[in-house]
């Protein structure tokens, strides 16, 4: 096996840093970047959560830092919901961004029915955090099909002191689904994912953009990666994003930029089907779950572009890549793939 796919391999598998350290002493001088690379990452990550705990010093939580050497994600226990609760109000206010968006009394319903939840930093080093607490004892007896969703809660906005009534608005919503099917809500890619800045410029080599390409980006955040295409490599750039709260950092960000409107756009609509008529380039930062059959769709829609993506972890379906290689940024690494 080639060692660059043995890195890749080893990417994916979460044992970049042993692995890079193995080749690194057999003379590979890319391995011994990447192992230092991750030595660094884990520095960081270190770092944060030191800081991240200073910010909990009065709450009976704990976190700890991933030790891969691959990934900013920050794992953090609390005892209780309600210091959960308080550790995500404050790095919210911090600049941290949840997967879930929630206020009042979805928000203690949230902490009430769920063990986890997590936040993202969009600006920056791209640390995530998890932040998981013991279940309510009245919430681990409710059936499953019974407990409240992230839909459930986006149905209506209830004062907190409500809370327990989103375990009527379940039943009502998906009796709603089932008889009026084309009042759901937008099909998700997933939660929020944010590129690192650091791997931008490489990732653009490898899918070869030019000026002549508009790369749309599916699931485009707050729109870093469209924005860099267009000051990085002068072509159009389209993102798609379907979260209301990110179409508006994204809009911000571009408009901020002094890049024409006519170079980037930033669309609300559900990136699952969204026409990719004048599109060359697909760009994909979606959970791996979701590559190969978001890729297959693009395909079937008769897109026959290119469709870059990228993933530290394995990504499952019967679709494979046609080329794929690690790339390293300052801060951050990645495999990247090419698909057919």
């Amino acid at each position: 096996m080639m060692q660059t796919e043995k890195l890749a391999r080893a990417v994916s598998a979460g044992n970049a840093w042993s692995v890079s350290q193995e080749l690194a002493l057999q003379g590979d001088q890319h391995a011994l970047e990447l192992s230092n690379l991750c030595a660094k990452i884990f520095e960081e990550t270190e770092a944060e959560t030191q800081r991240l705990e200073r910010l909990a010093a009065d709450l009976d939580a704990t976190a700890t830092p991933d030790r891969s050497g691959q990934l900013h994600l920050i794992e953090v226990s609390a005892a209780r919901r309600e210091d959960a609760q308080r550790f995500v109000s404050r790095i919210q206010r911090d600049g941290y961004v949840g997967w879930q968006q929630f206020g009042g009394g979805a928000a203690e319903s949230f902490f009430r029915h769920e063990r986890e939840a997590t936040l993202v930093c969009l600006e920056g080093t791209a640390f995530t955090v998890v932040v998981r607490w013991g279940q309510s004892r009245r919430a681990a007896r409710l059936p499953g099909p019974l407990r409240p969703s992230a839909n459930d809660h986006n149905v209506v906005n209830l004062p907190s002191k409500l809370w327990p009534a989103y375990i009527a608005v379940r039943p009502l919503r998906l009796a709603k689904d089932r008889l009026r099917p084309n009042t759901r809500g937008r099909r998700s890619l997933g939660p929020i994912l944010s590129t690192p800045e650091s791997l931008l410029e490489k990732l653009f080599d490898f899918a070869e953009i030019t000026p002549d390409d508009h790369l749309v980006d599916l699931g485009c955040g707050e729109g870093r990666v469209v924005l860099a295409a267009a000051e990085k490599r002068g072509c159009t750039a389209t993102g798609v994003e379907n979260d209301p709260r990110l179409v508006a950092l994204a809009e911000k960000r571009v408009a901020g930029s002094g890049v024409s409107a006519r170079q980037v756009r930033i669309v609300e609509a559900d990136a699952t089907d969204f026409p990719l008529d004048d599109a060359s380039v697909v760009f994909l930062f979606i959970p791996a779950e979701e590559i190969a059959d978001t890729v297959y769709q693009i395909r079937s829609n008769g897109f026959d572009g290119r469709i870059i993506s990228h993933e530290q972890r394995y990504i499952p379906g019967g679709i494979r890549p046609t080329a794929s290689t690690v790339i390293t940024g300052n801060d951050a690494l990645t495999v990247a793939y090419l698909w057919p």
